[in-house]
C-alpha cells in the first residue's frame, strides 16, 4: 500500500497491562487528569472522556451523532459506574480499566485492525489502471439513470464510496473525509460543472476525482483503520448452528439488556442495535460503526425483518429476529 501500515492485534495492549509497574503509572496520570475536582473520585461527567475514547477506538460515530451509538457510549460509562452511584474510586478504575482493556485486547487479537498511512501514489496508480476502468464501468452500469442514459455529475461522490481503501482510497462516507477532503477534490476536478454524463463522461470525470483526491493526499496523506478480515456470513451460520451455545447467548443477552426495557418487560425496537452489538463477538461480527461495509449489511438486514417500524418485542420475538438468516443479509 502506498505509505506506512501498523497493524494493531492487541499486543501492546496486554503488554501495557501485564507491566504492573507501567499500567500503575497509566492509570495513576489518567485517572489525575480525569480528576477535575481532585476529590479522588471519577463522578459521571468526569468518565465521560474515557468512554468517548472507548467509543473512538470502536470506531463508533461522535456521540450524538446517532441513538444506537448513544446507547453504546452510555453503556461503557455504565460498566465503570457499575451500580455503584455516581462516581468510582481510583482502585475501581484500575480494575475496570485493566478488565475493558483486555478485553478491547481480546478483540483485537481475533481481528486486527491495519493502521494505514494513505498518501496518494497508490490511489493514483489504480486511477490510470486498467482495472480502474473495468471497475468505472460496473459502477456505471448499478447507478440510477435517467430517461437519456445519463447520471448527474454529482453521483460521482456517492461512486468514490466504491473505492476501498485496499485501492489508497480513505472511506468517502465518513464525514470528515468527505468535508476535508472529497468536496475540495470535486471542487478542483470540476466535476459539479459537468451536467448529466454518459458512460465515457462519467469514467472520465470519475478518474479525474480519484487523481484530485490521490493529489491532495500527497500533500497531505490520511491515516485511516480498517480490518483486512473477510466478513463472509461463515462464522454466523456456525453460530446459528450451536443450538445450545446460540440459546444460551441469546439469554445472556436479554438479561443484559434489561436497562433498555420497557416496565413491562418488552424491548423496543430502536433498541435492537444493541443487542446485536452485544451478540457480534459471538457470531464473528465487527462492532457496530467499525466496518462501513457490515453496517450497510446490518441496515439491509434490518429491513428484512421491519425493524425500523417502531413497537416492541418480547423475549421469543427478539430470540427470533436475532434468527435472521445471514446469508440473505450478505448477499444483498
Amino acid at each position: 500500500m502506498g505509505g506506512s501500515s501498523k497493524v494493531m492485534d492487541g499486543s501492546n495492549i496486554k503488554a501495557l497491562v501485564n507491566d504492573p509497574h507501567t499500567f500503575a503509572q497509566y492509570v495513576d496520570d489518567k485517572f489525575h487528569t480525569l480528576d477535575k475536582t481532585h476529590n479522588g473520585k471519577l463522578s459521571r461527567e468526569e468518565l465521560v472522556p474515557v468512554a468517548l475514547a472507548i467509543g473512538n477506538a470502536l470506531g463508533l460515530p461522535p456521540k450524538g451523532s446517532s441513538p444506537e451509538s448513544d446507547h453504546i457510549y452510555d453503556e461503557v460509562l455504565g460498566e465503570f459506574l457499575q451500580g455503584k452511584g455516581e462516581s468510582i474510586t481510583k482502585d475501581e478504575f484500575t480494575l475496570i480499566l485493566r478488565d475493558m482493556l483486555l478485553g478491547v485486547a481480546d478483540g483485537l487479537e481475533r481481528d486486527p485492525v491495519v493502521l494505514c498511512t494513505l498518501s496518494g501514489s497508490e490511489l493514483e496508480t489504480y486511477a490510470n489502471s486498467n482495472n480502474f476502468e473495468v471497475d468505472a464501468v460496473g459502477v456505471f452500469t448499478q447507478m440510477e439513470k435517467g430517461s437519456d442514459g445519463k447520471i448527474p455529475s454529482s453521483a460521482i461522490k456517492k461512486a468514490l464510496e466504491k473505492v476501498a481503501v485496499g485501492q489508497g482510497m480513505p472511506p468517502a462516507s465518513d464525514e470528515k473525509i468527505a468535508k476535508d477532503l472529497l468536496e475540495p477534490a470535486l471542487q478542483s476536478a470540476g466535476v459539479h460543472n459537468h451536467g448529466n454524463l454518459g458512460q465515457e463522461e462519467f469514467l472520465a470525470a470519475y478518474r479525474q476525482s480519484l487523481l484530485s483526491v490521490a493529489s491532495l493526499m500527497k500533500e497531505k496523506p490520511v491515516t485511516v483503520a480498517h480490518t483486512e478480515k473477510c466478513f463472509d456470513g461463515l462464522s454466523i451460520t456456525t453460530f446459528l448452528k450451536d443450538e445450545s451455545v446460540l440459546r444460551q447467548t441469546l439469554n445472556e443477552t436479554w438479561i443484559s439488556l434489561g436497562p433498555f426495557k420497557a416496565a413491562d418487560g418488552t424491548l423496543e425496537k430502536s433498541n435492537l442495535r444493541v443487542g446485536l452489538d452485544l451478540l457480534a463477538p459471538f457470531a464473528g461480527l465487527p462492532p457496530v460503526g467499525a466496518v462501513d461495509e457490515m453496517d450497510r449489511v446490518v441496515d439491509e438486514s434490518f429491513k428484512l425483518v421491519d425493524a425500523e417500524k417502531g413497537g416492541f418485542v418480547n423475549k421469543d420475538e427478539f430470540s427470533k429476529w436475532s434468527d435472521v438468516n445471514p446469508d440473505d443479509c450478505l448477499k444483498l
